[in-house]
């Protein structure tokens, strides 16, 4: 059993350094400036659920055009921000985190569908194509 799993780290070790390649890539890019209006907005956004909830985010005065799913989001980084009081260049490469994994899992997304329908070859080039 040991061995078995063994051999198959070993047998996706170059996945996994390409998955860990790229996050890394990210997070080293994550503390270049963002597109102030994309960050800011995000940054207001995140600060307002926390303070007025969820069922108050949405008002005719205030422009917010994201959908709900992105709002838990903004939530829980909100709840971190305050919980170990972040600065703000903390808190917007923080905000930066969930689109970071969300490329990660679609490279793996698209190199694990490549699998089913090409080479492994080919797959790591999607993959790395994504990355």
């Amino acid at each position: 059993m040991f061995t078995k799993i063994i051999n198959n780290i070993r047998k996706n070790l170059v996945l996994y350094y390409l998955l860990l390649a790229g996050f890394l890539l990210r997070l080293i890019f994550a503390t270049f400036p963002s597109f102030h209006i994309d960050a800011d907005t995000n940054f207001a956004w995140s600060l307002r659920v926390v303070e007025l909830g969820f069922g108050q985010f949405y008002a005719p005065d205030v422009w917010t055009n994201y959908t709900p799913g992105m709002i838990y989001v903004f939530y829980i980084l909100g709840v971190i921000k305050n919980l170990f009081s972040l600065s703000s260049d903390q808190f917007y490469f923080l905000l930066k985190i969930p689109s970071i994994l969300a490329d990660i899992a679609m490279g793996f997304s698209v190199y694990k569908q490549l699998l089913e329908t090409t080479t492994r070859k080919i797959a790591f080039v999607g993959l790395g194509a994504c990355l």
